[in-house]
């Protein structure tokens, strides 16, 4: 039997947009964004455009910021075609218009304009049952370092970095395919070997750990036993994947286990990328602290308190 359940991620923003322009309020340094945690998901409260109370997703799997195009209408947002080839999703592809440079996402000190897409977003309203105006992708961030703190509920932009922590160098962005957060891991497979991996930061993903089809494929995984085909909910519709088995994700001396892996079943869009093996999603994010910093090219992960965790980690013999 299918079911739904609910993504974000999973697309390709193919380096093909302009990155917003990011301003902060004069005066704050500092820049705290609180969110609720709906599903999984990041959402905060901005205005667009001025019409204050619009939900928006935080989402670093996905680099270019999008707006719901009913959202963009009812706001006077102007758009015009896009010259550039649709965006791919796992799902396929998404037809998206471009929306003018003046157009204006604020909230909390943070001002955002520029070079937004606009799509259709109507699906993922439903099955997330609250109205979006859009999803802030990495490019709403990269510009400075900020912090993802589950526990706490907020993203700090400029915030200090965190001494505590494991520090993972963040991989330079793929010409042309992606250019969001990621960071080259060692993954346990259920044999034991253990393979190198390149991996997306995704905030918008609500699951632990989702591995690529070319990745599958390589190295012969299997899914877990009496595992059931289920649904994703992403931007350009739903897609396939089944649950899959995997020891462990080694992050420094932290062996992170308990993954609850996902296999993507078809390689389109994103999920056919041979170079980007796959997501770490909420279920493991929500572990840590994570500090990034795209522009001195560092990912600091801090482990949560056990009571804050929504897994558990162990400390590498």
């Amino acid at each position: 039997m299918m079911f739904f359940r609910i993504r974000t991620a999973l697309l390709l923003a193919a380096g093909l947009f302009p990155p917003l322009a990011f301003c902060a309020a004069k005066g704050k340094s500092e820049i705290v964004l609180p969110f609720r945690n709906l599903q999984g998901e990041m959402v905060v409260t901005m205005s667009l455009h001025g019409h204050k109370g619009m939900n928006f997703i935080v989402d670093t799997g996905f680099g270019t910021t999008m707006l719901d195009a009913s959202a963009a209408a009812a706001a006077h947002v102007k758009v015009w075609p896009l010259t550039s080839p649709p965006l791919q999703s796992a799902a396929g592809a998404i037809p998206l218009t471009q929306c003018a440079p003046h157009t204006r996402i604020e909230g909390y000190g943070l001002r955002l304009s520029g070079n937004a897409v606009v799509g259709d977003l109507q699906e993922l309203q439903k099955g997330m049952g609250i109205p979006l105006a859009g999803i802030l992708g990495f490019d709403s961030l990269e510009q400075f370092p900020f912090l993802v703190d589950y526990s706490a509920s907020t993203i700090t932009i400029n915030p200090p970095k965190l001494q505590q922590g494991i520090e993972v160098p963040m991989e330079p962005p793929i010409p042309n395919e992606f250019n969001g957060p990621i960071i080259g891991l060692v993954i346990e497979l259920p044999d034991g070997r253990r393979v190198e991996t390149n991996l997306i930061i995704d905030t918008g993903s609500t699951e632990g750990l989702a591995l690529h089809a070319p990745f599958v494929e390589r190295y012969g995984l299997q899914p877990a036993a009496e595992a059931k085909t289920v649904s994703e909910l992403t931007y350009g519709g739903a897609y396939s994947v089944t649950p899959g088995s995997v020891r462990a994700l080694l992050l420094g001396d932290q062996r992170v286990e308990d993954l609850q892996p996902t296999y993507t079943t078809s390689a389109v869009g994103v999920s056919g990328n041979k170079r980007i093996d796959g997501e770490i999603g909420y279920k493991i994010l929500s572990r840590f602290r994570i500090f990034m910093d795209a522009p001195h090219h560092v990912v600091v992960f801090e482990p949560a308190s056990r009571e804050d965790a929504a897994l558990p980690t162990s400390v590498l013999p």
